[in-house]
C-alpha cells in the first residue's frame, strides 16, 4: 500500500525539478519513490537510476526523515508511511 510522502531535492537539483523543490507523491517503498520520482522529472533519470533502473549508490544519498536510508531496517525497501518525508542529496566532490 502507497503512503503520501514528500521528497525534497537538494538545491544542487532544483533546476531539474523546478519550480518544485518539494514534490508530493505516493509511493511504498524509498526505491519506489526514486523511481517514482525520475519518471515524473525524466531529466533525473540518469543521475537517480542506473541502466537497470535502480537506484545509483554514491551517486544519490536519501534519507528518509532526516535519517539516512542506509542507517534504517529495510533500508531502500523500508515501508514509507504517511507523512514521511524523504530528501535527495547529490554528494559533491572534487579537489
Amino acid at each position: 500500500m502507497s503512503a503520501n510522502i514528500t521528497v525534497e531535492v537538494s538545491s544542487f537539483l532544483q533546476h531539474l525539478t523546478s519550480p518544485d523543490r518539494a514534490i508530493a507523491m505516493e509511493a511504498s517503498t524509498p526505491d519506489e519513490a526514486m523511481v517514482r520520482l525520475a519518471a515524473r522529472f525524466p531529466q533525473l533519470h540518469g543521475i537517480l537510476l542506473n541502466e537497470a533502473g535502480r537506484v545509483r549508490g554514491g551517486s544519490v544519498v536519501l534519507f528518509v526523515n532526516s535519517i539516512q536510508s542506509e542507517m534504517i531496517p529495510g533500508g531502500m525497501q523500508a515501508k514509507l508511511q504517511d507523512g514521511d518525508e524523504l530528501t535527495v542529496v547529490t554528494p559533491i566532490s572534487g579537489g
